[in-house]
This record gives structure tokens, C-alpha cells and sequence, in this order.
């Protein structure tokens, strides 16, 4: 590859980081596809870099959305770290677009990711009840999508939410 078709894919993926996509990722995709080909080492740098220096939620989803579903086991231990740090709504949203953008099932792995995950936010009942009450449709997706159990039923019954149904109207 000479210096110049290189510089062209590097460039390609900075300029994506100017193009505002609102949830339309058609266009971006394929450059983040191009780019974990020819340079996966960089990418997976750069993805790093992106969640603490980008604010542009598009494309940090789509960083761990190719990171989890890299061949190279340092991308899926990086994307392991990586969406522990996204809300609900966000890794559902990169579950969904494993699924719908690269077309891909989510693998043994992906689902041991979305689980411990989980498992981590089931075990602050103050944070699972304010994720169920903000994002109900986000946890309830990833729930149900992954066939994944809740860690402990009991815990539903002392919830804030369950507590909220309970009062008298």
C-alpha cells in the first residue's frame, strides 16, 4: 500500500467523525469497515481514543460494535471494557446494530459481554432501579433478545418500580 492510498483510508475515517449521521449509519459503516481491514492495530487504538476524546455517540457505538465482532481477541477484550461504560440504551443499540448493520448474530462472547454487563448493574439496586425506570425498553430488549435471566428475582420485588405499582391511586 503506498503512503498515499494510506493517508486516503486514515483521512476517511476522521472526516466521517464531521458527517452528523442521526442514527442513519449507512455511510459510516462501510468506512469503519474498511478501515479494521487494512489497519487493525490503528483502529483499535483509535477506537480507545474515541470514547474519552469524541462526543459523537455513533461512533463510539460503532467502535465497539466492530471491536466485539473482530477476528483479533485483543478488539473483543477491548470492546468487553468499552461497553461497560455505555448506558443501557447504548448497548442495545449496539446489539441491534451487530444484528442489523453487519448483519452478524451475536456470538457466545457478545452474549457473555451483554450478561456480565448486566449481572454488574443488577448488583447496584440503586442504579437498576433508575435504569428501569428511564430505560425500561432498552433492558427489556436486551433481556429478552439474548434470552438472558435475571440474576435475582428477589430484588424485583423490593424495586423501586415494583414499590411505585404497589401504592394506592
Amino acid at each position: 500500500m503506498n503512503k498515499n492510498a494510506e493517508q486516503d483510508f486514515r483521512a476517511r475515517i476522521l472526516d466521517s467523525f464531521l458527517i452528523s449521521t442521526h442514527k442513519h449509519l449507512e455511510e459510516i459503516v462501510p468506512i469503519h469497515r474498511e478501515f479494521l481491514e487494512k489497519d487493525p492495530i490503528f483502529y483499535g487504538h483509535l477506537a480507545v481514543w474515541v470514547q474519552s476524546h469524541i462526543d459523537i455517540r455513533n461512533h463510539k457505538e460503532l467502535f465497539v460494535t466492530f471491536l466485539l465482532t473482530s477476528p483479533l481477541p485483543q478488539h473483543k477484550e477491548a470492546g468487553f471494557v468499552l461497553i461497560q461504560k455505555f448506558p443501557p440504551y447504548g448497548v442495545n443499540r449496539i446489539i441491534s446494530q451487530i444484528r442489523e448493520n453487519l448483519k452478524k448474530n451475536i456470538s457466545r462472547i457478545g452474549k457473555k459481554v451483554v450478561k456480565y454487563y448486566l449481572e454488574q448493574r443488577e448488583k447496584d439496586i440503586n442504579w437498576f432501579d433508575g435504569a428501569v425506570l428511564r430505560q425500561r425498553k432498552a433492558l427489556k430488549s436486551l433481556y429478552a433478545r439474548l434470552h438472558i435471566k435475571i440474576l435475582s428475582t428477589g430484588m424485583l420485588e423490593y424495586s423501586l418500580r415494583s414499590s411505585i405499582k404497589r401504592l394506592p391511586r
